[in-house]
């Protein structure tokens, strides 16, 4: 067992450094990537200021809980007992936080994408590079014009890119993969807010319609 202390570890090359903020302030009022992402603004529960905190120990590529704690459970509850994530009589964290720690919560879920995607836009950029590659490479196996081979090692880029982005949390895979969806067609928030801003169509069912899934 790890015998770290998690107090004294250098969180200073995080995006959003909030070990350096007093406690009852939150990384909404400090940090601008938040201030200007609707995700970030929704109501949850629990308690939003520890849950953004929560966010940025787990999945922050800057975070010293990564080498300090290899174990993604044992990093989630050291990242729970940092942020002071209230626990039951019983010592067990009650529903909210266990579906923000087990990933059960969309809204939360919708913030962990945001800030990975925001973070690391150049592993993005690869990962939307390798999702486009997939879906080609799987439409020529199918029709007999590509070797497996080709496919598995696409695959396996493809794998690798969602690991390094969602430091390691497969639970989050479906929400990685709507975003790209989401991304790709234009239907974030912040891209119908600018096309209803603009005048325009929000949405263009004939175009959604005619994606290749």
């Amino acid at each position: 067992m790890s015998t770290t202390d998690p107090y004294k570890l250098d969180y200073s090359n995080m995006m959003c450094n909030v070990m350096s903020l007093p406690e009852k302030r939150s990384p909404l009022e400090e940090f601008e990537f938040m201030k200007k992402h609707v995700e970030f603004h929704r109501p949850i529960f629990p308690n939003k200021r520890k849950t953004l905190k929560y966010i940025c120990l787990v999945y922050d590529k800057g975070s010293p809980l990564h080498d300090a704690y290899p174990d993604l459970y044992k990093k989630k509850m050291v990242a729970a007992e940092l942020v002071k994530f209230l626990k039951e009589p019983d010592g067990k964290y009650d529903k909210n936080v266990e579906e923000v720690i087990q990933c059960e919560n969309e809204t939360v879920n919708a913030m962990i994408i945001r800030y990975v995607t925001g973070m690391k836009s150049v592993l993005y950029q690869k990962y939307v590079l390798f999702s486009e590659l997939h879906t080609r490479e799987s439409i020529k196996l199918l029709n007999g014009s590509s070797k497996i081979d080709e496919y598995k090692k696409i695959s396996a880029e493809l794998e690798n890119c969602e690991s390094q982005l969602l430091s390691g949390d497969n639970l989050l895979h479906e929400d990685l993969t709507r975003y790209y969806f989401e991304d790709k067609l234009e239907l974030r928030p912040e891209d119908i807010a600018i096309k209803i801003a603009e005048g325009k169509e929000p949405i263009k069912l004939e175009s959604v319609a005619d994606e290749s899934f």
